[in-house]
């Protein structure tokens, strides 16, 4: 089979776009599949990192955080680590404030000062000093590491509260880059081995990192969201970017990414050494499903295209043939009941009927040239006589009108049978009782049957014979019926007629006690023109019969001949139709 002409074909088109909406709806599925399980492993990840670094960016915007290159006027001031053994918060109070109290010695110098009398003001004693001279970041640092955890929630409570009417300390001039790196250096960030970061400068300068040599991987993520991944080896020389940098231990980080107001960039991420691989294998597997989806696509769709373009082409080929003549020819196909089967069933019995038709054809030109040899001759031999005498005009004249009219009578009983075969005067039918016709026939034939001394026997059985049908054209028929069984039937012979019904048909015999019809003829006699050798010589032209069976046909009525002793009838009307 040509491959070129397959695939343009409408079935290869057809199996192609069925099979591609199945692998699109199966590919929706695997990317479905495939968010739905990313999501479920680094979604809450995504969520945290989003927050963290919304925090983050407003605590820098803020400066809502100390460190001592913001207020160097403060770098100095100590941290007090004391062993607060105390599970009391007021006597922890006590002996915190008792502890900040003696430090203060003449000696102190004022930054300190000021720093203790803070924590004092902070711990419920009288301000002894200015507010506005302290910055709130550096008491709340210093807080935070000198009181233990357990009492942590009763100070976030009180620096609250004093927050809201501390004067703000004049802001630093610093750049929000440097001010970013200030605040991930005081927050520790730097030394968190679950925290990735890299931070850059406007100019792309890296401030710190510690995912040198990683490169963003190829997934579908959140907007603002990328996966940095770690090389497998990483060059030692290339290890410290900057004097700030140190490696990260994750090979892995889900990140998110923010550009600050002066157009450095922050990238904050955490470690997903566990998640990344699934995803990526994940991935892996969604485009070789979506390429499998595509061949196995194209494969089906050939496939099944094969199997229908190469029966239909077969039968393409077989057409082509018959058209050049070659009628013998059939399609050939498997016992079954799939459509090509009764496909080419349908075909091989279009054939038969062709050929039965040319057949039918070829007979029926035969037998006109056959049966109408005989007038035609005679008609022009009283011609030429009628030349040669012309005293015998008369005679001659009648002669040949005579012939004339067989002929003519020949023709309409043709033009008769087409016009019932063609269904044609559909509105001649009516309602009637079936034997009102046997009655009529029964007075038409009296004096024929008298001149041969035949007795008509007449049983009328029916308890049902009304019938929706042309009157005229079952009238003609029974006329042709009754006609041949008078005509065939010895002298003084029998001619039986019996009407019999049921619910649903009617039944008509006519049965005559003539010589009959060889077994192998009575299916031939109904063709048109055909006449037994037996009966070439007596009147008519053998369209009796095939009148009969077009009027049958045109009612859906069945018609059947046997030997019996003589030829029987018998036409089986349907009397739903």
């Amino acid at each position: 089979m040509n491959v070129l002409k397959l695939i343009t074909s409408s079935s290869f088109r057809l199996a192609l776009s069925t099979f591609t909406i199945v692998s699109f709806t199966c590919a929706c599925f695997l990317f479905a599949m495939y968010f739905y399980i990313k999501e479920a492993l680094i979604s809450d990840v995504q969520s945290q990192l989003k927050l963290e670094l919304a925090n983050l960016l407003t605590q820098v915007q803020a400066q809502d955080f100390f460190h001592d290159s913001l207020y160097p006027a403060f770098r100095r001031v100590p941290l007090y680590d004391g062993d607060w053994d105390i599970a009391s918060k007021s006597e922890f109070i006590k002996e915190y404030s008792a502890f900040l109290a003696e430090l203060l010695t003449d000696d102190l110098p004022t930054k300190e000062r000021l720093a203790i009398h803070a924590r004092l003001f902070v711990l419920g004693k009288k301000p002894q000093f200015k507010p506005e001279k302290v910055p709130f970041e550096l008491v709340e640092y210093l807080l935070n590491h000198e009181v233990p955890e357990d009492f942590h929630d009763w100070l976030d409570e009180t620096l609250a509260a004093k927050k809201a009417l501390w004067p703000r300390y004049p802001k630093s001039s610093l750049s929000p880059s440097r001010l970013t790196y200030l605040f991930l250096e005081q927050d520790n960030s730097f030394n968190d081995a679950q925290v990735c970061i890299r931070l850059t400068t406007p100019s792309g300068k890296a401030l710190y990192s510690n995912m040198d040599n990683y490169s963003p991987a190829s997934l579908l993520l959140d907007a603002g969201f990328a996966i940095w991944v770690a090389p497998a080896a990483v060059n030692e020389k290339t290890k410290k970017t900057h004097k700030s940098a140190k490696s990260h231990s994750s090979n892995t980080c889900l990140v998110y990414s923010a550009t600050l107001s002066d157009g450095g960039h922050l990238l904050l991420g955490q470690p997903i050494d566990h998640s990344y691989p699934l995803l990526h294998q994940l991935k892996h597997l969604l485009l070789f499903g979506l390429g499998c989806l595509v061949i196995l696509a194209l494969l089906c769709g050939y496939w099944v295209a094969a199997r229908a373009v190469k029966p239909i082409s077969a039968i393409n080929a077989l057409c082509e043939k018959i058209s050049q003549g070659q009628l013998n020819l059939r399609v050939k196909y498997h016992r079954s009941d799939d459509d090509y089967s009764k496909l080419a069933n349908n075909i091989n019995m279009m054939l038969d009927r062709i050929v039965e038709l040319l057949q039918s054809v070829k007979r029926v030109s035969d037998n006109i040239a056959h049966d109408l040899k005989t007038p035609l001759t005679r008609m022009q031999h009283q011609l030429m006589q009628l030349q040669q005498n012309p005293s015998d005009t008369p005679q001659a004249i009648a002669d040949i009108l005579k012939e004339n009219e067989r002929i003519i009578q020949c023709f309409n009983a043709l033009l008769r049978i087409a016009e019932i075969e063609q269904g044609a005067q559909r509105q001649a039918f009516s309602h009637f009782h079936f034997s009102e016709l046997i009655e009529t026939l029964t007075d038409l034939y009296e004096p024929a049957m008298e001149q041969k001394n035949l007795t008509l026997v007449v049983e009328n059985n029916a308890a049902n014979d009304d019938v929706f049908a042309d009157k005229h054209q079952w009238l003609q028929a029974l006329v042709n019926l009754l006609d041949n069984a008078i005509k065939f039937s010895e002298h003084a012979g029998v001619i039986n007629l019996r009407l019999t019904s049921t619910a649903e048909q009617l039944t008509l015999v006519i049965k005559d006690q003539g010589p009959g019809i060889p077994q192998d003829k009575l299916q031939a006699v109904f063709d048109r023109f055909y006449r037994l050798e037996t009966h070439r010589n007596t009147p008519g032209f053998g369209l009796g019969l095939s009148l009969v069976k077009a009027v049958c046909q045109r009612h859906g009525a069945i018609i059947s001949l046997q030997n019996d002793a003589g030829l029987q009838v018998s036409i089986v009307i349907n009397l739903a139709l």
